[in-house]
């Protein structure tokens, strides 16, 4: 099955994932005979709200959402006749992020997440249709990057529970989950003093202005 871009794009945000650019494969890159790479993930709530209606999400066995992205890629790559990649492959494992960096233009941040341009630090990477057709694919258009003129990078020292430090950030849990009393943290991240304004009144950092949709609850919280 021969489609362009769009029509791939289409057919991933049906399957309730977001297209995430691409680029063409080189030699180098390992990959046999394909010659055009797709990424597919998230951005925002939306695509989770699709996986929280799936049977993964309520069967109770381990790694519902990579469960779910495989099941859902592999049958995209069934009907389009493409390979499915996942950054759970291996080891070795398949560089999505500097994939991820060759297929859109994002920056690194304070925090080593990449940083989209529209999305913030919202979206993520479940997986990529490797294709043995040259697609073409949308060229990358540069940004300013936004953390070289954010001297304070409230990001670095906001959160409440210290999950983040300069070039990464935790998983450490401080506290019960059922503990109710603590606000969001994507709320204090957003906006550490009074309500959450939107995202028109926060246009420079993109990293407070991701966490401006409504917080969601994980599996099991």
């Amino acid at each position: 099955m021969t489609l362009n871009y769009e029509q791939l794009q289409q057919r991933i945000e049906s399957a309730g994932l977001a297209a995430r650019g691409g680029f063409h494969v080189e030699p180098a890159d390992g990959l046999g005979d394909a010659r055009t790479l797709i990424l597919i993930g998230f951005t925002r709530i939306q695509h989770w709200e699709t996986f929280a209606h799936s049977p993964e999400y309520t069967d109770g066995r381990p790694h519902p959402l990579d469960r779910w992205s495989m099941r859902t890629i592999n049958l995209l790559a069934e009907q389009i006749g493409g390979r499915a990649l996942y950054p759970s492959d291996g080891p070795p494992f398949w560089p999505f992020q500097r994939w991820a960096r060759r297929a859109l233009a994002l920056h690194v941040s304070a925090l080593g997440v990449l940083l989209d341009p529209e999305f913030g630090l919202w979206h993520s990477y479940r997986g990529a249709l490797a294709l043995t057709i040259e697609v073409p694919v949308p060229t990358p258009t540069p940004w300013p990057h936004p953390c070289e003129s954010c001297e304070s990078k409230p990001c670095l020292h906001t959160c409440p529970v210290g999950a983040v430090q300069a070039g990464r950030m935790t998983s450490t849990v401080v506290g019960p989950r059922s503990d109710r009393r603590r606000p969001a943290v994507g709320q204090w991240v957003a906006w550490p003093a009074g309500p959450v304004p939107s995202a028109a009144q926060m246009p420079i950092c993109l990293y407070r202005r991701a966490f401006t949709c409504e917080p969601f609850a994980p599996p099991g919280d």
